[in-house]
C-alpha cells in the first residue's frame, strides 16, 4: 500500500458518483411510464413470446396424425377439476360421463387436440373474451384445465401403450398450452422489429458493468492500493 494519489482517487469518485446518478435513473418511470428493468423486461418477454409461437406447426402434425376414436378414463384431484375437464371435451366434441373426481370420455383425438390448440391460440393472440364466451370462465383458467385435462390424457395413452399419441399431447401441453397461459396479456414482437432496443441494451449492459469496475479500481488505487 502506497500514499493517497490524488488524481486517481478523485477520478473514482466522479465514476462512482455519476454511476450511482445513473442508477437512480434506471428506477425512474422515464421509458413509457416504466423504469428501465420493467422496459427491457417487457421487451424481452415479448421477443420470447414471438419465438414460442408453435400452434402452427402442433396443428398440422395433429391433423397429419389421422383420426384416432379414444375411450379414455381421467383421473383429476377433486370433483369441480373433473366437470371443468367435461366441458372441454364436450366443446371437442367427446361423450362425456363424471363420477367424483374422474370422467370416462369417448372422442377423437384429432378433435380433443384440435380444441386444446384452439383455445391456446385464442389467449395466445390475449383474446380471453372468446374462452369466456366459450366456457364461462378466464381465459387462464380454461388453459390451466387444459393443461391438467391433457396430462391426465398423456398418461391415460401412456397407460395403453399409445405412445405415439401420448408423446404429441405433451408436447402440446408443453409448446402451446404453457406459453399460451404463461404469456397471457404481452403482445408478441419479433426481434427484427426491436433489433435496435435490444442490440444498445446489450451494449450498454457490458459498458455500465465496466464503468463501475474501473470507477472501484481508480478509488482503490487512489487510497494506495496496488493490484
Amino acid at each position: 500500500m502506497s500514499g493517497i494519489r490524488r488524481g486517481k482517487l478523485a477520478l473514482g469518485s466522479v465514476l462512482i458518483v455519476t454511476f450511482l446518478a445513473v442508477l437512480v435513473g434506471l428506477f425512474l418511470p422515464l421509458f413509457q411510464g416504466h423504469n428501465l428493468l420493467e422496459y427491457l423486461d417487457n421487451l424481452y418477454n415479448s421477443i420470447s413470446k414471438a419465438s414460442a409461437y408453435y400452434i402452427p406447426e402442433l396443428r398440422q402434425e395433429v391433423e397429419e396424425s389421422g383420426s384416432t376414436r379414444l375411450h379414455l378414463t381421467l383421473t383429476f384431484q377433486d370433483p369441480s377439476m373433473a366437470k371443468s375437464a367435461a366441458r372441454l371435451l364436450q366443446e371437442a366434441g367427446a361423450q362425456v360421463e363424471i363420477s367424483g373426481s374422474g370422467l370416462a370420455a369417448e372422442g377423437r383425438l384429432e378433435s380433443i387436440l384440435g380444441q386444446a390448440l384452439t383455445d391456446s391460440d385464442s389467449l395466445y393472440h390475449n383474446r380471453d373474451q372468446e374462452l369466456t364466451d366459450r366456457y364461462g370462465t378466464s381465459g387462464r383458467v380454461a388453459l390451466n384445465t387444459w393443461w391438467k385435462t391433457l396430462g391426465s390424457l398423456e398418461k391415460d395413452l401412456k397407460r395403453h401403450n399409445q405412445f405415439a399419441p401420448a408423446e404429441m399431447t405433451g408436447r402440446i401441453k408443453t409448446r402451446a398450452v404453457e406459453p399460451a397461459y404463461n404469456y397471457y396479456g404481452i403482445e408478441p414482437q419479433p426481434i427484427t422489429e426491436r433489433w435496435t432496443a435490444v442490440v444498445f441494451s446489450l451494449i450498454f449492459y457490458v459498458f455500465y458493468t465496466v464503468w463501475y469496475g474501473y470507477a472501484v479500481a481508480f478509488l482503490f488505487e487512489g487510497l494506495g492500493y496496488r493490484f
